[in-house]
């Protein structure tokens, strides 16, 4: 490389520094500038090439905006390992690219440097270890902050103005009950209608949602996106649609900045449009609007708020695990309390073993592992690199000996024709080109992923960063537990196993009591009069 970086870290002794790169990539697949593969060739040639730098990898976040440092991985493990001594420079295209945020900007970059680890900005030429450079960092992140804010106002400013018109995009080939013609407008699907006016028949007729969800899978009928199972809030989620009745509301939602992407419900803070008869009705509006009547009063009645949905929908879908008939956990509404039962005990008691767990006792019981493991992350440190000491690297080492010999194969069969000319000859070595190219290409992707990806310390630094990134606080509100938390196997309710890992559950021990427990913590519950204590900690899951 032709460009002399001036980096200001200074080399201690004879030992080389650690130098590591960062990208957030596009997804433009025409963008070859920014595309993975060009950026780890260019990087790890740059670093390679300094006699002085050792190739700490390539970190790069697909696609995702700068806006907020929580939602980008590969930063927040390349920040984790940096912390723990394993990176002493990182190498950044341009500000924007590691944060339009000013604040995470500043933050993160006076936490690197109080640890000397330096950040080097190359489009700006900027190294954080230079004095002057925070007042530069702080204006040249507020432009990109201000561009950001600039566009994404212009955009709503547009979204706004076609809103206004009475102008809206309906993707009919998501939503149950619609779909496309031929022109790409949308129509009735007369197949899938039958069964929203059955729904909406079958509610006012007394079924609660639980039932109507288990008619629908008794009869085969499949959700808009092929799913064989219907869930309580799926069917409340139905019935609540305008669209249903041909009306359509825009902006029910919107966006609370560019740099949170937040999603606020609309409760009056911004403009409403309402389409009357935009769509084509499946049902009447007066069987539409008795439905709404009717769920309001079963709402009051047992004090279902929409924030407890809201938290619970998501989140605990398919999380739940029975270890005795291997099936997953659904949520039940029960006496206004919301439940997992094993889902083969959804129509008839089939699983006598499982046990249901109230919702109410995990939005708890999860805060208090996460306060236990924090406490902890040292051993859980080691426990992970444990148990993902016999599986770390060997595949990946062969196939990158492979490919080498390969490539080796390939350089000698063209130094052989290097000196004969002729058309012929021409087009061989091209060709013999494009293969050296590519196998080349290959293996910079390879060795980047041995550094950065799927050996052990790794493994461990990705899952103590989500645990570091857990909010504290005595409940879970509605952060997302399971980017930590992959599944949760119940022994009984007095037994809680948390998985940490991989989701694939296919390995675990046949005997449920044999399901290890680490990091054991317990909670006291008291259910009609009667306490109960319950136990629960973690399994590591390779």
């Amino acid at each position: 490389m032709n460009k002399q970086l001036k980096i200001l870290h200074e080399i201690n002794g004879i030992e080389k520094l650690k130098v590591a790169a960062y990208a957030r990539i596009s997804r433009d697949k025409t963008d070859l500038e920014n595309s993975l593969e060009t950026q780890i060739r260019y990087y790890t040639t740059l670093i390679r090439d300094n006699p002085s730098w050792e190739f700490a990898g390539i970190y790069a976040d697909d696609g995702i905006s700068g806006g907020q440092i929580k939602k980008r991985n590969q930063f927040r493990l390349m920040i984790t390992k940096a912390f723990a001594g394993q990176i002493d420079v990182i190498l950044v295209k341009s500000i924007s690219r590691f944060a339009r945020n000013t604040v995470d900007l500043l933050s993160t970059i006076q936490e690197l440097r109080r640890s000397g680890i330096e950040v080097y900005f190359e489009k700006e030429e900027i190294s954080s270890f230079d004095t002057a450079s925070d007042s530069y960092l702080g204006m040249y992140a507020r432009f990109a902050e201000d561009e950001l804010t600039s566009i994404s106002n212009n955009v709503k400013w547009s979204k706004e103005k076609i809103m206004a018109k009475g102008r809206f995009y309906f993707d009919a080939g998501r939503m149950f009950g619609f779909k496309f013609d031929d022109d790409r407008k949308a129509i009735i699907n007369e197949k899938e209608a039958y069964w929203v006016r059955k729904i909406f028949s079958m509610y006012l007729e007394g079924y609660n949602s639980a039932l109507i969800a288990d008619f629908l899978e008794q009869n085969n009928v499949k959700t808009s996106t092929g799913n064989d199972r219907w869930s309580s809030c799926s069917i409340r989620k139905l019935i609540r649609n305008e669209k249903y009745c041909g009306d359509v509301i825009l902006q029910k939602r919107y966006s609370e900045s560019p740099i949170t992407k937040r999603m606020i419900t609309n409760n009056g803070q911004k403009d409403k449009y309402y389409l009357e008869g935009a769509l084509p009705a499946i049902v009447s509006k007066e069987i539409w609007n008795a439905c709404q009547s009717k769920m309001d009063e079963n709402v009051k009645r047992f004090k279902i708020t929409h924030e407890s949905h809201k938290a619970n929908e998501n989140s605990y879908t398919r999380f739940g695990y029975c270890p005795y008939c291997q099936n997953t956990y659904y949520r039940k509404l029960n006496h206004g309390k919301e439940l997992l039962y094993c889902y083969s005990n959804k129509n008839r008691m089939i699983c006598k073993d499982s046990e249901s767990v109230y919702i109410d006792h995990l939005d708890k019981i999860i805060p208090l592992l996460v306060k236990k493991l924090k406490a902890n992350e040292y051993e859980l440190r080691k426990e992970l690199i444990s148990a993902y000491e016999e599986n770390d690297i060997t595949a990946i080492d062969t196939k990158i000996s492979n490919l080498n010999e390969e490539l080796q194969l390939l350089r000698d069969k063209k130094s052989e024709y290097d000196n004969l000319t002729g058309e012929a000859f021409d087009a061989l070595r091209i060709q013999f080109k494009k293969e050296i190219d590519r196998i080349t290409n290959e293996l910079l992707i390879l060795e980047n992923e041995k550094t950065t990806t799927i050996n052990p310390s790794c493994i461990a630094d990705s899952i103590i960063n989500e645990l570091r990134a857990f909010p504290d606080g005595e409940s879970i509100g509605n952060y997302d537990f399971r980017k930590l938390f992959k599944r949760l196997v119940v022994i009984n309710r007095d037994r809680l196993v948390f998985i940490i890992g991989s989701d694939d559950l296919s390995k675990l021990p046949l005997n449920p009591n044999a399901i290890s427990m680490g990091f054991v913590e317990s909670y006291d519950y008291v259910i009609r009069s009667s306490s109960f204590r319950c136990l629960f900690g973690i399994y590591i899951n390779k």
